[in-house]
């Protein structure tokens, strides 16, 4: 029998991750978007909105969103889970670097040749990231429980 109920806190994340993705996907199509009027004041807006849900979704993620449920099902990912964790640290401190860096570099020429490559490479990475939780979390709950049917 394969147990296809995981914990509802397994549902928000999907909600969570689903919410996250499409502000990334808007941060992305702001930064190839052609230079329009106010597009910095709107991508400067966006990073701030970002910076603040990326830190309250990977807390959420932290506190038992997914990860103690994971753990507690397969003790085994320990050493994932951590790494996890761990990225969770980093993707949030370059985060906050780009987010300086593009209020101390207003010019759109400092904005493209500076900060756009950074925040593309974080994008990548974050969405990489959430790609991975939500394998992880898959292959948690949809391995079978009992070795007959």
């Amino acid at each position: 029998m394969t147990n296809r109920n995981p914990p509802s806190g397994t549902d928000e994340l999907a909600h969570e991750h689903a919410h996250l993705g499409n502000l990334l996907g808007r941060v992305r199509r702001l930064l190839v978007a052609p230079s329009e009027e106010n597009r910095d004041g709107m991508l400067g807006a966006l990073l701030e909105q970002l910076t603040i849900e990326v830190r309250e979704h990977m807390e959420f993620e932290e506190r038992g969103g997914y990860l103690a449920p994971v753990q507690q099902r397969m003790p085994e990912l320990f050493g994932t889970i951590e790494q996890m964790r761990g990225e969770h640290t980093v993707l949030q401190s370059k985060l906050a670097q780009i987010l300086t860096d593009a209020r101390t570099r207003p010019g759109v020429y400092e904005f493209r040749e500076e900060v756009s490559p950074q925040l593309q490479h974080w994008l990548d990475s974050m969405r990489d990231h959430e790609r991975r939780e939500n394998m992880l979390v898959q292959d948690a709950f949809s391995t079978d429980i009992s070795a007959c049917d």
